[in-house]
C-alpha cells in the first residue's frame, strides 16, 4: 500500500522548501523506502494538499531487501 501505511518504513532523507512567490513555494525532497510501489505521482498527491505548493521536486530511492536477498541467495 502506498499511503504511508504498512508497506515499509518511508524516510525523509532530504528536504528543501524556498518561496517562489508571495504565499508560493518549491520544494525538493528525497525519501528512502522499502515501498516498492511508491511513486512520485503518488508523493505529489499527498502533497496536493497544500495549495502553496506550486512546483515539487520528487526522488525516491529503494531500500534493498536484505531479507529477500539472502533467501534467493540460499535456495
Amino acid at each position: 500500500m502506498a499511503d504511508g501505511g504498512p508497506v515499509g518504513v518511508t524516510h525523509i532523507t532530504d528536504l528543501h522548501v524556498w518561496r517562489v512567490g508571495k504565499a508560493s513555494y518549491s520544494c525538493a525532497i528525497s525519501l528512502l523506502t522499502h515501498d516498492r510501489e511508491l511513486t512520485p505521482r503518488t508523493v505529489r498527491s499527498w502533497l496536493a494538499q497544500h495549495d502553496e505548493i506550486v512546483h515539487t521536486t520528487i526522488e525516491i530511492h529503494q531500500c534493498e531487501d536484505v531479507h529477500r536477498e539472502t533467501q534467493s541467495a540460499h535456495p
